[in-house]
């Protein structure tokens, strides 16, 4: 299974504000810290992950599974899997 960049980036940006501001609105709220931010983190990224796959009918549970974990690492910083396509860079 290949990650689509055009479903990554609609699952980064769900309701057009980004998990990433979703997730840090509700830890300042929550004053989450240690554990509880990062459990906070994965409900919020399997959460949306959810939502996008299930709105654009591509839900499985290995789809899930790949894109939460990628999004969790995009969201969190760990890292950066998702590349962008070539033709989206020039």
């Amino acid at each position: 299974m290949t990650i689509d960049y055009a479903v990554f980036t609609a699952i980064m940006g769900i309701f057009g504000i980004g998990v990433t501001a979703i997730i840090q609105f509700l830890k300042n709220i929550t004053k989450a810290a240690g554990a509880g931010a990062v459990l906070l983190t994965i409900v919020v990224c399997v959460g949306a992950t959810a939502g996008t796959l299930l709105m654009a009918n591509l839900f499985s549970w290995l789809a899930l599974l790949i894109y939460s974990f990628v999004v969790f690492g995009a969201t969190t910083g760990l890292y950066d899997l998702v590349q962008k396509p070539e033709t989206l860079m020039r």
